[in-house]
């Protein structure tokens, strides 16, 4: 006898939440997903106040395009950030970059609070933004599979999708909120403040000696176009290789970033 909906829904509920967070079960990966959500929230505060603060010493439209222009200018370094990530370890790269990332965004705190703030500080800090994210994207995007086993793999890039749109729609919110209950300077403040979160799951995880080989079955590989991360079966061969899953990534506010974080 088939059991009525509600019943095998209410049976079932269970498995379907564990099965979507299956990535969660790895501990390296949990440090990964919390600190890194810590981490885009602050992120997309400072975006947010970096855009009303720009305007508000300019009172230019263009000089926000500016900002943004500058800040993508060194994604062209990711040509050979992404070497870099093949060939040193990307936790190493990441814990640079991020250490970067946070310094200038307390700088740019530091200069707001004693009221120094001036446009051209906001292009430089902005151009060595864009040049730590150009080195910290590729490691970022590659070291998904150093987390979790291959058969969570799609599951822990879904997360990552999921985990940068939460972002992209509470961390402006806040940062709103922040900017106009105490100002520009505690935005970023806060956010150089949430990249210690990635900092130290970073510091926290055990990763394996060398990144994982997948073999006989799915293998990793990152394309070239929109820094996709692409699953394909090593079964196959020619045309039929390259229609595996693909998760691409694409570029946000002023910060050139992949769109999966993480």
């Amino acid at each position: 006898m088939t059991k009525p909906l509600a019943v095998q829904a209410k049976i079932n509920l269970p498995a379907a939440v564990k099965e979507t967070f299956a990535a969660l079960k790895y501990p390296n990966y949990r440090l990964w997903f919390f600190g890194r959500l810590i981490s885009l929230f602050g992120t997309w505060m400072e975006v947010t106040a970096q855009g009303y603060l720009v305007f508000e010493l300019t009172d230019s439209p263009a000089f926000l395009g500016y900002v943004d222009f500058i800040n993508g200018i060194p994604s062209w370094l990711m040509l050979y950030a992404g070497v870099v990530a093949d060939r040193i370890s990307r936790r190493t790269i990441m814990l640079i970059t991020q250490t970067v990332m946070m310094c200038l965004s307390f700088i740019l705190a530091a200069l707001t609070f004693l009221d120094l703030v001036q446009p051209w500080h906001i292009l430089l800090l902005t151009f060595g933004l864009g040049v730590a994210n150009a080195f910290d994207a590729p490691a970022r995007i590659a070291m998904t599979p150093e987390l979790v086993d291959r058969k969570d793999l799609t599951n822990a890039i879904a997360l990552n999708a999921a985990m940068f749109n939460l972002a992209i729609i509470a961390g402006p919110a806040i940062g709103g909120f922040v900017y106009e209950a105490v100002g520009p300077g505690w935005c970023f403040t806060i956010n150089g403040i949430s990249f210690t979160s990635m900092i130290v799951a970073l510091l926290m995880m055990r990763l394996p000696a060398k990144p994982p080989v997948f073999r006989g079955g799915l293998t990793v590989g990152r394309a070239e176009r929109g820094h996709s991360i692409c699953l394909v079966s090593s079964e196959h061969s020619g045309a039929d290789r390259h229609s595996g899953d693909c998760r691409s990534a694409g570029s946000f506010g002023g910060l050139s970033a992949p769109r999966l974080g993480g």
